[in-house]
């Protein structure tokens, strides 16, 4: 009888220590994912978003995938040399990225309705209009502006709250991002002299639908009034 007993009550220890370990695992586990989970949120894209007066609004069709301090990893991409990106989100579909640039303050806002000064020195090397580095001059600006294409202030409202909105390709020199991207248009926008670089990485399918993956991202970034 005593060593039935001595018997339940190892069984018992057993079923406890059991039961421990697998609390304990499932403590782990989720302690890790969330770690993860804040690994790899962008660690400057919500605070430098707000010290130019914008907010994330998460949209269902769009989810972070990362940041990086440069467009990608091959070093022959022409989206390297993009520099520091504080945000990238992937459409649901896969056919579309978009790379976010957060501009910073400048020392005098710029008239509405036109991009500042230091935006057009990203321009320019986007373009690589005169070569990919240095400032743009004053010349360099009125040559690149019959580059772009603005779209309407009604636009930039109603998608951005914005000043204005305007667009231009992205050279990728016939190269791929990621095996599959093949195409790159940008969008910039901004307000009370702060601007925002979108850059819209697609596919070939994906720059067909060009408009869908735009209006997909309406009010996801929003300048506050």
């Amino acid at each position: 009888m005593l060593c039935k007993c001595k018997i339940n009550i190892v069984n018992r220890m057993k079923v406890y220590l059991l039961s421990f370990l697998f609390c304990l695992v499932f403590f782990f586990k989720e302690a890790i994912g969330q770690n993860i989970e804040k690994t790899e949120w962008p660690p400057d894209f919500e605070k430098t978003l707000r010290e130019i007066g914008g907010t994330y609004i998460p949209h269902q069709h769009y989810s972070f995938t990362g940041w990086s301090n440069h467009g990608c990893d091959d070093t022959t991409c022409p989206l390297r040399r993009l520099g520091i990106l504080h945000a990238i989100l992937t459409h649901k579909d896969g056919q579309c990225q978009i790379m976010i640039f957060l501009g910073g303050p400048v020392p005098h806002a710029p008239q509405a309705g036109h991009p500042n000064t230091y935006a057009f020195d990203r321009i320019r090397s986007d373009f690589g209009y005169g070569g990919v580095t240095g400032s743009a001059s004053r010349f360099d600006r009125e040559d690149l502006r019959m580059m772009l294409h603005y779209y309407p202030q009604d636009s930039a409202k109603a998608i951005f709250n914005a000043d204005f909105m305007l667009s231009y390709p992205f050279d990728m020199r016939r190269q791929k991002h990621d095996h599959n991207f093949t195409r790159t248009r940008v969008i910039v926008t901004g307000k009370n002299g702060y601007d925002i670089f979108l850059y819209f990485v697609l596919t070939n399918q994906g720059m067909l639908d060009f408009d869908k993956y735009l209006s997909n991202f309406r009010q996801t970034l929003w300048f506050e009034d």
